[in-house]
């Protein structure tokens, strides 16, 4: 109980499912909480959550009432996890979220799948990241490809990545206002990056030049393999198309 510590800006608590109504007086009388850490059951943020295991009725209901809900981490680490109900909980959130964060771990297997149609409903996101260890993780993207969203400035994509052909819709797509963009596979519909990070074949400079010619808002490229490179090279062909890029190896 916290009767007398309306100012807490930090609380570690352990509450079980049956006492849910615990963390309904906390969240209503410490109108200062920043962050709550619960043991044996969730995390939660005033501005993120984060989901490590199955989601009860209980707490989606309390999670549903955060109606400024803007930075989301949804947290897969253990096998035979079923997500598969996020729809539902993801359905009552308003549209306010401009942070998405996805990760699902090595250890979890074919049956931990996070359905990311969900996404769709978060046309405000300004911020999108994928952190998968496997390609399957990648489920229900056949319909995301299509979807627009107006705002969003940064796609990170760690590991394994969706399709190319269901990759190159989505930049069709959204890759317009991009200003960052990280990926394993080669950027096309992205003129405006500021900021880029690639693996590039010593056999592929071809492609370091494309982008160059494509992306002329560049600031920044990251290039990993350097011990492949000659570095001068390398600054030589950036230098070529503008001397403002700064080359990281």
């Amino acid at each position: 109980i916290i009767k007398f510590c309306p100012n807490l800006r930090n609380l570690t608590i352990r509450i079980e499912d049956n006492e849910l109504e615990i963390l309904e007086t906390i969240l209503i009388s410490c109108k200062y909480l920043e962050s709550i850490r619960i043991f044996g059951y969730k995390y939660y943020n005033k501005k993120g959550i984060i989901f490590n295991e199955s989601i009860s009725n209980g707490l989606a209901d309390l999670i549903s009432s955060l109606q400024n809900l803007r930075h989301l981490k949804v947290c897969l680490h253990k096998y035979g996890v079923d997500l598969t109900d996020i729809n539902t909980l993801i359905s009552k959130f308003p549209n306010s979220l401009i942070t998405l964060r996805i990760y699902r771990g090595m250890e979890c297997f074919f049956k931990a799948v996070i359905p990311l149609s969900f996404i769709a409903r978060f046309t405000n996101l300004q911020e999108l990241v994928f952190i998968f260890s496997s390609n399957e993780s990648y489920e229900g993207f056949n319909k995301l490809q299509y979807v627009v969203f107006p705002q969003l400035r940064s796609l990170n994509i760690y590991v394994e990545c969706p399709e190319n052909e269901l990759l190159k819709k989505f930049l069709e797509n959204n890759g317009k206002n991009l200003k960052e963009f990280y990926v394993k596979t080669i950027v096309k519909f992205c003129p405006n990056l500021r900021n880029l990070s690639i693996r590039i074949e010593d056999n592929e400079l071809e492609i370091l030049e494309t982008i160059l010619i494509s992306c002329k808002y560049l600031e920044s490229i990251r290039i990993f393999g350097y011990k492949y490179y000659n570095k001068k090279g390398l600054t030589e062909i950036i230098m070529k198309y503008s001397s403002k890029i700064k080359l990281f190896l």
